[in-house]
């Protein structure tokens, strides 16, 4: 009969025969996986063990066999506003980055901004990269932040090579998660993209959302491209970084279903080359409302 890998036996704990016992699903030890526990197994009387301590010696060594995978991986810590500042916790998510600066396990974290699913993958040195191209890397500190009732954010250790999908693009596509979101296709379907969002023979339907502000930082002009779910009225306007407004792109144009674009020139309402900056471009539509940073450089 073939003997089981000992290398495996961490995962058989839980399991029990016991009479009234809640978990009996699951395989146990020996070569039928009868045996419920290893300290059960080890009264067999074919070992020579004299008494229970060399029976708990003997589980404990058993179930230290290396499992391939670092301890860090798997290893969660949840701030969620009262824990943010907890000396403990900091120095559980301390853990865990010095566990990635050795390449024992990559680190993600997911959460909640303004009651949108949000990503972040670790980079090292204490900067976390966001499921949104147009935005900063973040801090550690900042993003346990983030934390709070109905926004708490889950720090994960997860296997080497895997952070950057399970962080901030699930389907490998090139779309960042929080991107594709914000663009209405499927973040987890690499044949749905911001860049067929909403085009007929796509895997997504014609769906009101934001392709992107392209290109970012521009010099002359930026284009906001976006799609429609229906024929709707579409208003477009500038604002800069005091919420004044710089530049009505549109107001109240109707235009037809699917992907569309608007220009702005970069140029104030007077005519003059706004200058160098951080503006925001607010889409306005019956399927609802959108702001995008853009960057206007000399």
């Amino acid at each position: 009969m073939k003997v089981p890998q000992l290398r495996n036996e961490y995962r058989k704990t839980g399991f029990s025969s016991a009479p009234s016992a809640v978990n009996r699903r699951g395989f146990g030890f020996t070569h039928d996986g009868g045996t419920d526990n290893l300290f059960d197994f080890l009264h067999f009387v074919r070992f020579g063990f004299t008494d229970d301590d060399q029976r708990r010696d003997m589980e404990a060594y058993l179930l230290s066999f290396d499992t391939g995978t670092a301890p860090a991986v798997g290893y969660q810590i949840t701030f969620d506003g009262t824990n943010n500042g907890d000396a403990v916790a900091i120095a559980q998510m301390d853990t865990l980055e010095a566990q990635a600066g050795l390449n024992y396990c990559d680190l993600i974290a997911k959460g909640r901004v303004n009651g949108q699913p949000r990503g972040w993958e670790y980079l090292g040195g204490g900067n976390w990269a966001p499921d949104k191209a147009a935005e900063a890397t973040i801090t550690s500190a900042d993003l346990r932040a983030l934390g709070g009732p109905g926004s708490e954010v889950t720090v994960s250790g997860v296997p080497k090579g895997s952070g950057h999908r399970m962080g901030i693009d699930r389907d490998r596509d090139g779309d960042l998660d929080g991107d594709e979101l914000d663009a209405h296709s499927d973040p987890g379907d690499p044949a749905s993209t911001i860049g067929n969002v909403g085009v007929p023979g796509s895997p997504s339907p014609y769906t009101f959302g934001v392709r992107g502000a392209r290109p970012n930082p521009f010099r002359d002009a930026v284009e906001l491209q976006f799609t429609l779910g229906r024929r709707s009225r579409v208003s477009v306007t500038v604002y800069d970084i005091l919420g004044r407004e710089v530049r009505s792109v549109a107001k109240g144009v109707w235009m037809e279903p699917g992907p569309q674009s608007l220009r702005w020139d970069g140029r104030t309402t007077s005519g003059a080359r706004a200058s160098s900056g951080v503006y925001f471009m607010k889409l306005e539509t019956e399927g609802g409302h959108w702001t995008r940073p853009v960057v206007r450089v000399q």
